[in-house]
């Protein structure tokens, strides 16, 4: 956490206790938009859903990337934009609430909910390279402070929101943004770890195989924007190759989920649901259980539009319309399974670079302890090479089994649920 930021707020904090107003150039009151205050927090739900619409403005901003560091006493938001964000639009957004959903508008929910619906205070500072503007809001009041000095050296802009911690605890934003902010299409570390790569948390004792992500791209209904968090080798075994800012219709993720009944020797499929889930710029705003149980577990992502989402933008309607249109998805992603299947017969086996200089490691040290140790070390790593190995190739063997067996009962998945 950047200190100067606590430092911010502790001392807004500190001035809003005491008796009359927080002045300071620029300042300016909220009592006649505590209305659109109130509604703000109306529309998002309680317990930290604020941070969900700043990621939807992150990702229609189009920004470059977005941090999220909890601690037990503050939560900061850290934003980086490609470009010198306006500061004076900022400002307005915020003093004149707007529902069209632009990047700003959802910002301004977002701060707004924080600061009138859950009465915390916060501090928000947008620097780029020639100036700084500073925000400040506490019991409905808002202060702003603009100095002409840069506090970026390069080119963009950065949106630093610090806030208390909620009452609920300190996890309460963080646990949001694991299980809806997983397809931000801009790139998402919390607590320093990237979670935009569609993956959900499986069963707390079964092993889950991470297959690979498929999409589908045609003229029509390009809403979704591929989360760049896929593309990391150690997350998927297949990800196809694209572009940032890529737009698909529909997007896929696919695990074999298994028990290792005996380690290096027997794989057991272990049934477990699939999903289908709406997203609304990177977040997702509904998600339907599968009530279909197979060692092959399918997440398919589709984008929400206008008419499937309430004025908070967090929350769609399912109907029998999206149950129809989602049936036609799914079955068309016959093919895509084919090909996954094949990926995974096709893509050769390579060790953990981890557990590689893991052993390096061991052999380096033993060299130094005795002559006679690293050729015992060398055939120990060897056969733990052709151990994995082993392992790998029947895990992929039943993985594409599986795929296949999934393929043929895929048609119905929806229509039995």
């Amino acid at each position: 956490m950047r200190i100067n930021q606590y430092d911010r707020l502790e001392s807004f904090l500190q001035v809003a206790r005491e008796q009359g107003v927080f002045d300071s150039r620029g300042s300016f009151t909220l009592d006649k938009h505590r209305a659109a205050g109130k509604l703000a927090s109306f529309l998002l739900p309680p317990g930290g859903y604020w941070i969900l619409k700043v990621v939807q403005a992150a990702c229609l901003a189009q920004a470059v990337s977005m941090e999220v560091l909890d601690t037990s006493r503050t939560l900061v938001v850290t934003i980086d934009f490609e470009t010198d964000s306006e500061h004076n639009l900022l400002i307005k957004s915020l003093l004149e609430p707007d529902f069209n959903f632009r990047w700003w508008s959802h910002l301004s929910q977002a701060l707004r909910a924080l600061g009138l619906g859950e009465n915390r205070a916060w501090v928000a500072t947008l620097e780029s390279a020639e100036r700084t503007t500073e925000l400040a809001a506490a019991h409905g009041d808002l202060s702003s402070k603009m100095h002409e000095f840069g506090g970026l050296s390069g080119p963009g802009s950065r949106l630093t929101i610090t806030t208390e911690s909620t009452p609920q605890g300190p996890n309460c934003e963080t646990n949001l943004l694991y299980s809806r902010a997983l397809s931000s299409s801009v790139p998402l570390t919390v607590n320093r770890e990237r979670i935009d790569h569609l993956k959900f948390a499986r069963e707390a004792n079964v092993e889950s195989f991470p297959v690979g992500v498929h999409w589908v791209i045609s003229p029509s209904r390009n809403g979704l924007v591929i989360p760049p968090g896929v593309r990391d080798t150690r997350t998927w075994n297949y990800v196809p190759a694209f572009t940032v800012n890529s737009r698909v219709n529909r997007m896929i993720a696919v695990h074999y989920n298994y028990w290792p009944a005996i380690k290096f020797r027997e794989i057991r499929g272990s049934p477990v649901s699939s999903s289908l889930s709406l997203v609304r710029h990177g977040v997702i705003v509904k998600t339907f259980t599968l009530q279909f149980h197979h060692p092959v577990s399918v997440d398919l992502f589709l984008f929400a539009d206008d008419d499937q989402v309430d004025l908070s933008g967090l929350r769609a309607q399912w109907s029998p319309t999206l149950v129809d249109k989602a049936e036609e998805e799914v079955s068309a992603f016959s093919g895509s399974l084919r090909d996954l299947a094949r990926q995974m017969q096709d893509r050769r086996w390579k060790p953990e670079g981890q557990k590689v200089w893991t052993w390096c490691g061991i052999g380096a040290a033993s060299l130094l302890l005795s002559p006679f140790l690293p050729p015992v070390v060398g055939i120990g790593a060897f056969s733990w090479y052709l151990q994995e190995a082993r392992w790998n190739s029947r895990l992929r063997l039943r993985v594409g089994e599986s795929l296949e067996s999934f393929r043929r009962e895929l048609p119905v998945v929806i229509r039995r649920s």
